[in-house]
């Protein structure tokens, strides 16, 4: 079953034995997610395989999803979690077969570094095509998920309508490419910028870079991304609340420099593990 706004108050969180989670960086973080505090209430027996990925574009998570299916032959004891990321991003596989991390995700392409803007203007897709190849992946994963024999829910982690502020060109050239696609917003649950949060990410964890430098993370807290659970009505319990209340407090009170995330789980349980 895909759940959606009008049943996901009433998913059941006991009656499955994996839960694949699949997004972005507000998908797997240097502290716990949304994904991270589903996977904490789970009984320990539950199989958590988090394929989040800082700077990931909706091409990887189409990849990703297509491989878990196939992979783990997804059934009704199955769970999985999609938070959509912005258009703009490319994705590129550079690794050989496991590979620790064999992609590359340089983010936002018109800010990245990674790759040279005059190859971007040159040799990559249009603002126009980049969010018709982005809503044609989210299109192709939401059919799966409806049709498929596991449950399932999706978020927005930016909505169409906000993602001009992600590209310095026009993008209202794909105003009708929008449109085509606008039937997706039945299927998917409402967005964490936008409806949780505004159009304007709350204050986040301060802490240094290994230059010195004071950097201002925009990535939601623990606490905020339970916040947002709420507020599209999943079932967040006590327990949840506890988590992300704990957590968020630990890291504001003990984590100063971007050192003190390596290697903290923070109680939690965060398994990656790349299929292909």
């Amino acid at each position: 079953m895909l759940y959606t706004s009008q049943n996901i108050s009433t998913l059941d969180l006991s009656k499955y034995k994996r839960f694949v989670a699949i997004g972005c960086s507000f998908t797997q973080w240097r502290w716990p997610t949304w994904a991270d505090i589903i996977a904490n209430e789970l009984d320990d027996n539950v199989d958590y395989i988090n394929l989040g990925a800082q700077g990931a574009g909706n091409d990887y998570i189409l990849t990703n999803f297509s491989q878990a299916k196939n992979y783990y032959n997804l059934g009704e004891e199955d769970l999985v979690g999609i938070m959509w990321t912005s258009f703009y991003r490319h994705s590129s596989y550079r690794g050989e077969h496991r590979d620790a991390y064999p992609w590359n995700c340089p983010g936002n392409i018109y800010t990245q570094d990674s790759i040279p803007l005059d190859v971007v203007n040159t040799h990559l897709d249009t603002p126009r095509g980049f969010a018709i190849k982005s809503l044609s992946y989210v299109h192709a994963v939401m059919e799966m998920l409806s049709n498929g024999k596991h449950d399932s829910f999706a978020m927005w982690g930016v909505h169409p309508n906000s993602q001009a502020a992600y590209t310095p060109k026009d993008v209202w050239s794909w105003y009708d490419v929008q449109t085509f696609y606008r039937g997706l917003d039945e299927y998917i649950l409402p967005d964490l910028l936008g409806y949780g949060f505004n159009n304007c990410f709350p204050e986040g964890h301060v802490y240094y870079n290994n230059d010195g430098s004071r950097h201002h993370d925009y990535h939601p807290t623990t606490n905020h991304y339970c916040q947002y659970l709420k507020k599209i009505n999943f079932p967040v319990n006590k327990s949840m609340e506890s988590f992300a209340s704990s957590v968020t407090n630990y890291i504001d009170q003990n984590f100063k420099t971007v050192e003190d995330f390596n290697d903290n789980d923070f109680g939690g349980r965060r398994y990656t593990f790349n299929i292909l």
